[in-house]
């Protein structure tokens, strides 16, 4: 055997090379250990909170618990809500209780100070439907309808903003109610009130301005306690009634909204079988 190769041999076996090799091998534990200590503490690994409830919140109160929270937070983007407190919190992603890592971006919705404004746009001199279309494309919608003599029948003839004319290009605030005056056509005409039983408010406002009526006093019963419930409530009753009866064009429809089931079951039986009906002791 060549000498080089006895050299090598008694090298490997050699007390040097094992004593070097055991403190290489120390070395690369100790920095595997460090690097994942290392990243645990930078990725706060299997370390998450929950996000709180920003919503009502003013952007100092958000900043405050975001501070403590160790969150960051920025504001996306906004809308108006005159029930609101101005700069308030109105949405958040990700949401309330929603797990996430420290240092993560809330992103927010406010509510802002001021509504939007626009510039009114030029329903008149169309049919009804398309300037309702048209106003619902700038954000408003129609609030009412009045009727003059005129032979073109619902034919927008002017535009109105709290009783009085709105001229195009008038700045307006976004989300407003606009009354439209109707042709009547050639004489007084009348037609079938519609059927709003068993619908939601804004349901039956849109019926009913689409007949060409309007929807006049709005009354809750007991059953209604809060803004949530007005909104899910449904018409138990109406006058004038709808069996048969017309009355002229732009008349106001009298409604009445509740969320008890048995009074709408009442009001409506056709949505539900006699023999169920009779269960709760209804007789006809």
């Amino acid at each position: 055997m060549p000498k080089k190769k006895i050299s090598f041999w008694r090298f490997l076996l050699s007390r040097v090379f094992w004593k070097n090799l055991g403190i290489a091998a120390a070395i690369i534990i100790i920095l595997l250990v460090l690097t994942r200590i290392t990243l645990h503490f930078y990725t706060d690994h299997g370390k998450e909170i929950p996000v709180p409830n920003f919503t009502h919140m003013s952007l100092h109160e958000v900043d405050q618990l975001c501070y403590q929270k160790n969150l960051r937070w920025i504001v996306q983007d906004s809308t108006y809500n005159p029930d609101l407190a101005g700069g308030s919190v109105v949405e958040q992603y990700p949401p309330a209780g929603f797990r996430v890592k420290k240092k993560r971006k809330v992103f927010l919705i406010t509510n802002s100070w001021y509504p939007e404004m626009i510039m009114m746009p030029d329903a008149s001199d169309t049919h009804f439907r398309q300037a309702k279309g048209l106003l619902e494309s700038y954000g408003l919608f129609v609030d009412s309808l009045e009727y003059e003599p005129h032979f073109a029948r619902t034919y927008v003839l002017k535009q109105k903003f709290r009783g009085e004319i709105i001229e195009p290009g008038t700045p307006i605030e976004k989300g407003s109610g606009i009354t439209l005056v109707l042709g009547q056509g050639l004489s007084s005409e009348v037609d079938l009130i519609p059927n709003l039983i068993n619908m939601t408010q804004d349901t039956a406002q849109d019926v009913a301005l689409d007949l060409h009526f309007n929807i006049g006093a709005v009354v809750f019963d007991e059953s209604i306690t809060n803004e949530e419930d007005s909104i899910m409530a449904r018409i138990y009753k109406q006058f004038p009634h709808h069996q048969n009866e017309k009355a002229q064009l732009g008349s106001p429809i009298e409604i009445w909204l509740t969320l008890d089931t048995l009074k709408l079951m009442e009001a409506d039986s056709t949505l539900f079988p006699r023999d169920s009906l009779a269960v709760f002791g209804m007789k006809f």
